[in-house]
């Protein structure tokens, strides 16, 4: 019996197994709060450290290194003072030196990741340190610039003490923003003359929005300026952004679409750059051949299709006279196979093609097999109870109830380039990475 499924782009359903076929939790976790922030005082460090983790379904911690979390606070007229991004070891981000500088009962934290549930911790108060000896104010507030570039009209902070006389201690400015470390360039301490410090060379070379400045001085509270934002420069360089030395089937499309990248001098991403992609060996076609840049500087050929002929293929992207221009994409063109077998033993996959997969080892041991869009797979019974569940791409999908050897599944067709993703759901966990598993690369 011969199954044609339709394009994996299309969302078809490709492989499926019986079981559990209900949408579960999103595999990336979600963040819990295993150190909520306590009751501190007004800048002071708070202690404990705050630490956030993450966290399955369940409430068990999931072990994941590279997790970048933000932290932001639900006052917004309240700075957060600290390092309020983390990357997490283990799946675990500590802030060990958040501090607050207003009082009040009712704060709370948020914290972030990308594709992942946040989280919101137990409300803390903030008590009222000692009283400041004066304060100091932005009266002439930072203006959005562009990278590089000298902030115009110079950044103006004065200060009173609690007697009403003007600033005489030095003021240093500090950078925030959403993206991190980033240095705030130009002389960042400068005197008060007539109680007002000017600080007349300040630059930065990294774009984003969001950015504010903290001033502070001895004995004063600390001023908070306006938000503003850096603008990217002039476009002034092009390179490969991803996509390139693939291999695909002749006459198939390659799975990551080319991409290329521009920047301005200080690597910046610069949007509404035009650029032309062309074939320039293998005789393969394209599709969108005619792109811009988005807001991170990327742009993307719609598709790249091989020529029919085993070898090497070369598509050329090119960006006017920037530096770089043009680029020069690689894939080769390589017969794959069109069929495969998958054999189901007790606990493991095992391709029969490559021999991978296998119990030697437990579950780590899993299969991976590739071939030509178009190609098929069977999957084999050789034990009992077992089924084969899609895991990805979306959505998840089964075809088969358990059963037991002798049983076959298939053969199925794959149309389109993908990683195809499949498991039994009778001994493996939820995630795709997680027990009996396999993998299909379809090139």
């Amino acid at each position: 019996m011969r199954i044609a499924f339709l394009s994996i782009a299309a969302n078809a359903v490709l492989l499926a197994c019986g079981g559990d076929d209900s949408p579960g939790p999103s595999p990336a976790g979600h963040l819990a709060f295993t150190v909520q922030p306590s009751t501190t005082t007004a800048g002071q460090v708070m202690s404990p450290a705050v630490q956030v983790s993450v966290q399955d379904a369940a409430g068990n911690p999931v072990v994941r290194s590279g997790v970048t979390i933000t932290l932001r606070l639900s006052d917004p007229d309240a700075m957060l003072n600290g390092q309020t991004i983390r990357t997490g070891s283990n799946g675990v981000a500590v802030f060990s030196d958040l501090s607050i500088s207003k009082p009040g009962s009712s704060f709370s934290l948020t914290a972030a990741a990308s594709g992942m549930d946040g989280a919101t911790s137990s409300e803390f108060a903030v008590l009222p340190g000692p009283a400041p000896a004066g304060h100091l104010a932005f009266n002439v507030q930072p203006s959005t610039i562009v990278a590089g570039q000298v902030m115009t009209p110079a950044v103006q902070v004065s200060g009173q003490d609690a007697a009403g006389n003007q600033l005489t201690a030095a003021v240093t400015l500090h950078l925030h923003g959403s993206t991190g470390a980033v240095p705030l360039n130009g002389q960042t301490t400068r005197a008060a003359t007539n109680g007002v410090a000017v600080f007349s060379d300040l630059s930065i070379t990294k774009s984003a929005s969001g950015y504010l400045l903290r001033a502070t001085a001895a004995g004063m509270d600390d001023g908070i300026s306006s938000e503003f934002a850096v603008l990217p420069g002039p476009a002034t360089a092009f390179a490969i952004g991803g996509g390139n030395n693939q291999v695909a089937s002749p006459g198939s499309p390659v799975l990551n679409r080319p991409k290329v990248h521009v920047v301005d001098g200080f690597g910046n991403g610069v949007a509404g750059v035009r650029v032309a992609f062309e074939v320039a060996s293998g005789g393969g076609t394209v599709e969108g051949a005619q792109a811009s840049t988005d807001a991170q500087g990327f742009a993307l050929v719609g598709s790249w299709r091989l020529g029919t002929s085993p070898g090497p293929n070369t598509l050329r992207a090119t960006a006017g006279t920037l530096t770089g221009s043009p680029v020069i994409f690689t894939a080769t063109a390589v017969p794959l196979p069109t069929a495969i077998t998958i054999e189901v033993h007790n606990d493991f996959f095992h391709s029969v093609r490559n021999g991978s997969g296998y119990n030697g080892h437990g579950y780590a041991n899993q299969p991976r097999d590739t071939i030509a869009v178009g190609g098929t797979v069977t999957w084999v019974w050789m034990g009992q109870n077992h089924n084969v569940e899609q895991v990805s791409p979306a959505p998840r999908a089964s075809l088969t109830g358990n059963h037991d050897a002798p049983f076959t599944l298939g053969p199925i067709t794959f149309f389109s380039p993908g990683t195809v993703r499949y498991r039994c759901t009778n001994h493996s966990g939820y995630y795709d990475n997680d027990g009996m598993a396999g993998t299909i690369l379809v090139r």
